[in-house]
């Protein structure tokens, strides 16, 4: 199957539990999940998203100040890929008292959570790109308590899995960051019985920017991607939608 799916480790429940607890969710709370998609820069859906009690963003994508009207200015949660885990000493370093959000700096996430993508990795090399992650994330970076870091790892097996069951072995190398984000969280509301997340900026009518803070680019070609199924992701999204596992807003 390409993935080590096995029974959640005592390692893997505790972390879930102390999220959990983190972030404050219960029943009764609403998630919003924004990803980067340039449609953001027509739909100002910023104040929808942060009316929510718990938002997640991306990669540290930017919000607040010139974006607030698209994304709004509000972030809980950073959802990272290694490659973005690079930004977080940059952001620091910017940032006024020490201290990094929405890629301007204004407010401290809540958690970071940082997906790992060593799916044939041994359980040692794993512990490794952990602890790595740790190391990366400086003192405030979060607003964790104490000498916490307030960063949380995701199992390497379960965007394999995202990959297997929901994008049906599509031809690309990997999910993405943020069909990962979308797939974690409404899946951790589900197991909460709170509602459905409302999931923001993903695909859409691009407008000619790959990203709503990033016109340099061409718009995303969803249906040829050779480095994340889009097209797969796509289609994933809206049966997910139609299932009723998210509120997809595009």
């Amino acid at each position: 199957s390409g993935c080590d799916w096995d029974t959640p480790t005592p390692t893997a429940e505790e972390q879930h539990k102390s999220l959990v607890q983190r972030l404050g969710l219960d029943s009764h709370t609403k998630i919003a999940i924004v990803g980067s998609s340039g449609s953001l820069r027509q739909a100002k859906y910023g104040a929808e998203i942060d009316s929510h009690d718990v938002v997640v963003r991306v990669n540290g994508a930017p919000c607040g100040t010139k974006y607030a009207d698209m994304v709004g200015q509000k972030i809980d949660v950073d959802y990272t890929a290694p490659e973005a885990m690079l930004k977080f000493n940059h952001y620091v370093q910017a940032g006024p008292n020490g201290t990094m959000a929405c890629g301007i700096m204004q407010k401290q996430p809540v958690a970071v959570v940082f997906q790992s993508f060593g799916i044939c990795a041994s359980s040692e090399e794993r512990a490794k790109h952990a602890s790595w992650a740790r190391d990366y994330i400086p003192p405030g970076t979060t607003s964790a308590p104490g000498d916490a870091s307030g960063m949380w790892t995701v199992d390497p097996d379960w965007g394999c899995a995202l990959w297997r069951d929901e994008l049906n072995r599509a031809e690309s190398h990997f999910p993405s960051t943020g069909m990962n984000a979308a797939g974690f969280f409404a899946n951790l509301a589900r197991s909460l019985g709170a509602p459905a997340p409302s999931v923001y900026g993903y695909g859409g009518d691009t407008q000619g920017c790959e990203k709503y803070y990033d016109c340099r680019a061409r718009g995303i070609d969803y249906s040829s991607n050779a480095w994340h199924p889009f097209a797969a992701e796509h289609k994933a999204l809206h049966a997910w939608n139609e299932a009723g596992h998210i509120v997809l807003k595009m």
